[in-house]
């Protein structure tokens, strides 16, 4: 076992933290709107808590270090255009705005209000399908990260019942989301999300700091060029094809999650319904991705990297031995690839800090689950079993099929994790079972947001063809390894869509549908949301100029060295003397930005409670 006992003292004090908070806010809750958008009173810095968090799992820690184990340096150097091009996205406003001029609480409501309540129904079945089969990993994989991190036994042993310990952490791990959701619904994840992702960025700085002071420079260049792969995993321009984590990936990645698929996903969409007005909601996916900038690139990034060189390095061999003992024993590759990281960690963290990293495992745990648990509970009783049964339930109705559906959610992911086997990356796995809808909704949603020519008949053909490539790829990916990874079969079932949807839109004889009165505004009024309009707060007037000013010198820094490279193609050597700076500038941006939004957080916890004190409820709306 690698934990000491002090570890486990500051576990048990982390857990009990999110769900005393939870216990305090249930009194917030006094309807609909406040269970599934926390009244729409959310600003960006609470907002972005929960959703750096909910994007932050452990699923996603693991499939971060999983990546950047495999790429090393070159993958970092293609992963931050992502951050970049969501930022210069999320200032434009695409997609974010208009939806949350909407007022719509669910995508299937936004569905509904264009193409109708049948279309409402089918693309909820579909999302909510697509959803708890992508989240259905999340159990198995996040509880096989904690038993491997702290060195647990496979088995207990219960009289002459031995349970799997994974079981156990599932079920103990699962059920603090559940009663997270039950007790208090969306206040009760803004508020315990933003508190754990006060603790979770504090701890990056300070494995970062751990790290720095643990390896040399020296140690992580030797092993890294004693690789048989070094240069690649050093030169970005050289890394085609060492890995599927090359720039063909990162460039599908911008493309799906950042422009195409941009309000798709619900659990992300739920946070833009809870922004205080559309502004709101469109800086709070900024500075989501200014966080992820500037954060991402220190214990996502740096922890895999050290990994990586206790593995190679001479002068840990000993600690390589016993990683290569602990997850010896996994016969699933996938699963095995998986857990090397999270074992080489327990070797790199002195006691104390091992257990406050097991406390943001446990967190990245639990945010996830409870806001898929919440988001996908909700959109099926909000777009199919209401719109289904054809009249509204009553307040308390409402409110007591939405607890018993996430109740329904986390028995399904339980039983799914344990019979399923995976046979991909977690990112390639995530991408194609998420691509049963979002490679049809991309262009369904933003066309029914952007393009008053968008039909019915478009939208319910480019649903049913989307989710029938999707269904053929997710099959015949599971039969055959080697066909098309999950990124690049996502890619391919949204240019289809893109243009089924077009085709069928131009071929009909729609008039055009009523988009002013679609997004509550006067007719013919005209908002530019990249530009500073008078909805753009004082201290934004100097913000976003600055975050334009950041993005630009990263992307002139990209493209010169780019060029340069083409024309003169930078050695190795040079890129050893590269990296160690990089890794200095983004450990100095991420201590600025933890104290920058842990401030701004504090302020909107505040303005949320009273704002809920305050509140007239309105039972009318509800999401019908």
């Amino acid at each position: 076992m690698n934990l000491q006992p002090i570890d486990w003292a500051i576990l048990a004090a982390l857990f009990a933290l999110p769900l005393a908070a939870a216990w305090l806010s249930r009194k917030y809750i006094k309807g609909v709107a406040d269970f599934l958008v926390a009244g729409r009173s959310v600003g960006r810095y609470l907002g972005l808590g929960s959703d750096s968090m909910q994007a932050m799992g452990a699923v996603t820690i693991l499939a971060y270090w999983q990546m950047n184990y495999k790429a090393g340096f070159a993958g970092q150097w293609w992963y931050l255009l992502t951050p970049m091009a969501g930022i210069l996205v999320a200032l434009t406003g695409w997609g974010i705005y208009r939806f949350r001029e909407t007022r719509a609480m669910t995508l299937g409501q936004l569905v509904g209000m264009r193409y109708g309540e049948r279309a409402r129904i089918f693309f909820g079945a579909i999302a909510y399908l697509a959803g708890v089969v992508n989240m259905g990993i999340f159990p198995a994989v996040g509880a096989g990260f904690f038993v491997y991190y702290c060195g647990l036994p496979e088995v207990l042993p219960l009289g002459s019942v031995e349970l799997p310990t994974t079981l156990l952490v599932m079920l103990i791990f699962v059920g603090a989301a559940v009663l997270l959701c039950l007790w208090g619904g969306q206040v009760a994840l803004m508020v315990t999300d933003f508190l754990q992702s006060l603790f979770v960025n504090a701890m990056l700085v300070g494995i970062a700091v751990v790290v720095f002071r643990m390896f040399t420079w020296e140690q992580f260049a030797d092993a890294y060029q004693s690789a048989p792969n070094g240069e690649a995993l050093l030169n970005p321009f050289h890394a085609e094809g060492v890995s599927e984590f090359d720039q063909k990936f990162f460039f599908i990645f911008v493309y799906y999650w950042m422009i195409y698929s941009v309000l798709s996903w619900s659990p992300n969409s739920m946070l833009v319904s809870s922004a205080r007005d559309a502004h709101e909601g469109r800086m709070m996916r900024v500075m989501l991705h200014v966080r992820n900038l500037a954060m991402m690139g220190l214990g996502l990034f740096l922890l895999p990297l050290a990994a990586f060189v206790l593995m190679h390095h001479p002068d840990f061999a000993s600690e390589a031995a016993m990683v290569t003992t602990a997850i010896g024993n996994i016969a699933n590759e996938q699963v095995q690839s998986q857990m090397l990281t999270p074992a080489a960690v327990a070797q790199i963290l002195p006691a104390g800090l091992l257990g406050a990293f097991a406390g943001v495992v446990l967190f990245s745990f639990i945010t996830t689950h409870d806001t898929y648990l919440l988001s996908w509970g909700s959109l099926l009783i909000q777009d199919v079993i209401i719109p289904l049964r054809g009249k509204p339930l009553s307040p308390e109705q409402h409110l007591r099929w939405l607890r018993i559906l996430v109740l329904f959610v986390a028995a399904f992911i339980i039983a799914f994790s344990l019979m399923f086997i995976q046979v991909d990356n977690i990112f390639m796995f995530m991408d194609i079972s998420a691509s049963l809808y979002t490679g049809a909704a991309g262009v369904v949603l933003l066309g029914a947001l952007y393009w008053r020519r968008g039909t019915r008949t478009a939208a319910w053909v480019t649903m049913i063809v989307g989710l029938g490539l999707s269904i053929v790829g997710f099959v015949y990916r599971s039969l055959d390894p080697s066909f098309l990874d999950g990124r690049i079969m996502a890619f391919w079932v949204s240019v289809v869509c893109i243009v089924l949807y077009v085709v069928v839109s131009l071929l009909g004889k729609d008039p055009g549908f009523d988009l002013d009165a679609l997004l509550h505004r006067a007719p013919g009024t005209k908002r530019r949301p990249w530009r500073l309009g008078p909805e753009v707060r004082r201290g934004d007037r100097v913000l976003i100029p600055a975050i334009y000013v950041l993005v630009g010198l990263f992307l002139l820094l990209h493209l010169a060295i780019g060029a340069y490279n083409w024309r003169y193609d930078i050695p190795v050597e040079s890129w050893i003397s590269f990296w160690p700076i990089y890794l200095y500038v983004m450990f100095g941006l991420g201590a600025l930005f933890l104290i920058w939004i842990t401030i701004g957080g504090f302020r909107d916890l505040f303005r949320l409670f009273r704002n809920l004190r305050v509140e007239v409820v309105d039972e009318l709306d509800d999401g019908r």
